[in-house]
């Protein structure tokens, strides 16, 4: 399930279907920036702001942040207990955030 939402400021949480995982991206025209996110869960757990990608001119690096409650894999973000909400923070505007999860 594909779920779009225009962001609000330098936070906005997304919220998803439960799913144990899910894909963030993205729309910005700025040059340059560096976004988080933090992960909550179905049974109440948030995570720590996990370090997701930073962009530049000179290209783009997705990092593999992970806690006790969530993880990244490159763009994957993974949990063992089904996400319900996506908090992305950014340091530069963002025109739209989409979450992608898988529907069963």
């Amino acid at each position: 399930m594909l779920t779009i939402v225009a962001p609000s400021g330098d936070r906005t949480i997304v919220r998803v279907p439960p799913s144990r995982s899910a894909v963030v991206s993205l729309n910005t025209r700025a040059e340059s920036g560096r976004i988080d996110l933090t992960v909550y869960r179905a049974d109440g757990q948030v995570s720590r702001w996990l370090p997701y990608i930073e962009f530049s001119p000179a290209g783009r690096r997705s990092f593999s942040g992970a806690d006790e409650v969530a993880r990244i894999a490159i763009d994957i973000v993974e949990a063992a207990v089904p996400i319900v909400a996506i908090e992305v923070r950014s340091d530069t505007e963002l025109d739209a955030i989409a979450v992608s999860t898988p529907t069963h």
